[in-house]
C-alpha cells in the first residue's frame, strides 16, 4: 500500500471512529439528561459544530447557515448589545461586577486562548481519536 493509500484509509477510520464516539455521546446525552427548550432557556443557544469537523473556518460555515455576518474590524462588538438584556428571574445583571458586563458587551476586545482535554473513562477514546488522527 503507497503513502498516500495508508494516508486516505487511516483518515476514513479516524472519520469512523469519530462518528462512533459522536453517536455514543448523543446517546449517553440522551440517556442522562433531559429535554430543554431553547426558547425559555435562550442562554443555552450557539454554534454547534458538525460532526466531522470543525476547523478554522467553523464560525464563518456557522454564519453563512443562519444568514449572519462575521465582522472582523470596526467598534467593539459582544456577546450581547447590553448586559441588562439577560435580566431573568435566576439572573440580575445589575448584581454582576461591571467587569463581566464590560466582557459580554465588548467581548470583541478580549484574545482567548483555547484548548479541550479528555477527562476521566474518556480519556482513553480521545486518545484513541488522537492516535487515529482525528484532531480537526
Amino acid at each position: 500500500m503507497t503513502a498516500p493509500e495508508k494516508a486516505r484509509q487511516s483518515s476514513i477510520v479516524a472519520k469512523d471512529r469519530g462518528a462512533l464516539v459522536d453517536r455514543t455521546m448523543q446517546r449517553w446525552v440522551r440517556f442522562t439528561g433531559r429535554r430543554v427548550d431553547l426558547d425559555e432557556c435562550l442562554w443555552l443557544r450557539g454554534p454547534v459544530s458538525e460532526v466531522d469537523v470543525t476547523g478554522t473556518d467553523f464560525f464563518a460555515r456557522w454564519a453563512d447557515r443562519e444568514g449572519l455576518t462575521v465582522v472582523t474590524d470596526g467598534p467593539p462588538r459582544g456577546l450581547v448589545e447590553n448586559f441588562e438584556d439577560l435580566a431573568e428571574s435566576a439572573c440580575d445583571p445589575l448584581q454582576s461586577d461591571a467587569q463581566i458586563a464590560e466582557f459580554y458587551e465588548q467581548t470583541s476586545e478580549y484574545e482567548f486562548a483555547l484548548w479541550s482535554e479528555w477527562h476521566g473513562g474518556f480519556r482513553p477514546f480521545g486518545g484513541a481519536l488522537a492516535a487515529g488522527g482525528c484532531n480537526n
